[in-house]
């Protein structure tokens, strides 16, 4: 839906009301584009697209004093010497308390986890029962002597 007559005007007029209120911080006009139109710590910004007039508006972390000039927001608190902060005394290294976990609880910690992934992936893949099958096949082929030498599609000729 498109739309109508009064709710462009509307929309025109608040958007006037808008830059109007914006730019109410008594910003000088500027011709866009000369580097000297504007005082320092300031900007020239165009008024409207491809226009060569603008408003002289204060650069970010600058706002407009009642004196015109634009001033730092938040400018840093001048220190003397005697002012500085000082380092603590008692800055402490590690402690027995960090010694123990990094050298006695990290190292627990990952063999217990490791073996209870071994004893899980044991159990999902039947290592056990494998390994069983595996030991009697072994055991029974040395009871009889039972040694394949070649195997069943071999057509050579034993080396003798």
């Amino acid at each position: 839906m498109l739309p109508t007559a009064p709710q462009k005007l509307v929309f025109l007029v608040c958007t006037c009301l808008l830059v109007q209120a914006a730019s109410s911080d008594k910003d000088e006009p500027c011709r866009f584009g000369d580097i000297e139109s504007c005082g320092s710590n300031e900007l020239c910004v165009q008024n409207q697209l491809k226009s060569s007039v603008g408003v002289c508006k204060c650069v970010p972390g600058f706002k407009r004093k009642s004196s015109g000039e634009c001033a730092e927001e938040n400018p840093l608190p001048t220190t003397t010497p005697g002012s500085l902060p000082t380092a603590s005394p008692h800055i402490n290294g590690p402690t027995k308390h960090d010694a123990v976990v990094s050298h006695v609880l990290v190292p627990v910690v990952l063999i217990l986890g490791l073996a209870i992934v071994l004893v899980y992936l044991g159990h999902r893949y039947n290592w056990p029962g494998r390994a069983r099958v595996f030991t009697q096949r072994m055991m029974a082929s040395r009871r009889t002597n039972d040694v394949l030498i070649r195997g069943p599609d071999d057509d050579d000729d034993p080396i003798a």
